[in-house]
């Protein structure tokens, strides 16, 4: 049983990763069910994944906040 909610949980997130590939929070739960699964190649493609969109979504927010008008 365990293993069919696994199972249920990837392709969930699978499919949530495919309908917004810029889900920080997507890949980053993926990878760590893949994890869990012990498919550590794949887990650690996720988890970069969610680093890099992470990482990337902060240097937007910076940018946005250097063009505000000083007080």
């Amino acid at each position: 049983m365990r293993q069919h909610q696994y199972d249920e949980a990837q392709q969930d997130l699978e499919r949530a990763v495919s309908l917004d590939p810029r889900s920080v929070e997507a890949h980053y739960q993926l990878g760590l069910l893949l994890r869990r699964l012990g498919k550590i190649t794949e887990s650690e493609s996720q988890l970069a994944e969610s680093r890099k969109l992470e990482s990337e979504r902060s240097a937007q927010a910076d940018m946005r906040l250097r063009l505000l008008p000083p007080d």
